[in-house]
């Protein structure tokens, strides 16, 4: 080989290499294209519903054996069990409930109009409370986060008695219970037809500890 065929050989091997070191630094990387960027705002509102309570049916207080008590020259006891009560918090906020029972004294009608049971003969009692939809029921040691009941035993309802409550952020759904109602009918009280009025009333926001 003559001196001019290596030249021109050393000079291929020479570019060949630099040509490799350009291509893997990367100088001929294609440039990237141009872009346009537009935001765009997205809102969605979300509408509470409502708090309620339901299935509240009347009571029909009765004997063990389902019938209207006999006249007694002692105390005697009746009473009727209120299935699936339930509270519906819908409304998404969070702020926690609390509902409460109350019984009117029971009057006489009829022939014994002016005749009355107090209110404080008649109690209840919570049983089977459970979540149907939403947050599940919560508790932590003796705090009441709920939703939650403490009547567990039959309580007087002369006045307002706590029976379910919720606190703030807890209790957004819907939860059932069944409250068992029991009624003692003082010893030589006259026979006949008394009514009472059983009012419950559910708050929109948390009550303090039971």
């Amino acid at each position: 080989m003559n001196l001019l065929s290596q030249t021109s050989t050393v000079k291929r091997i020479l570019w060949a290499a630099v040509l490799g070191l350009i291509i893997a630094g990367g100088a001929f990387t294609a440039p990237m294209a141009s872009a346009d960027t537009d935001d765009q705002d997205a809102a969605v509102t979300i509408v509470g519903g409502a708090i309620a309570v339901t299935n509240t049916a009347a009571l029909d207080l009765t004997d063990s054996a389902g019938d209207d008590p006999s006249w007694s020259e002692d105390a005697q006891l009746v009473g009727d069990i209120t299935t699936g009560v339930t509270v519906q918090d819908h409304r998404g906020s969070g702020a926690g409930w609390y509902l409460t029972v109350e019984s009117s004294d029971f009057e006489g009608s009829g022939d014994i109009v002016g005749e009355s049971i107090d209110a404080e003969d008649i109690s209840v009692k919570v049983a089977n409370l459970a979540r149907v939809s939403g947050q599940s029921i919560h508790s932590s040691g003796g705090n009441p986060k709920g939703p939650k009941t403490s009547i567990d035993s039959y309580t007087a309802i002369d006045s307002a008695v706590t029976l379910i409550q919720a606190d703030e952020g807890h209790g957004m759904g819907t939860y059932s219970f069944d409250a068992d109602y029991q009624l003692e009918i003082p010893a030589l009280q006259l026979s006949g037809a008394y009514a009472a009025t059983v009012t419950y009333t559910l708050y929109g926001a948390e009550v303090g500890n039971f």
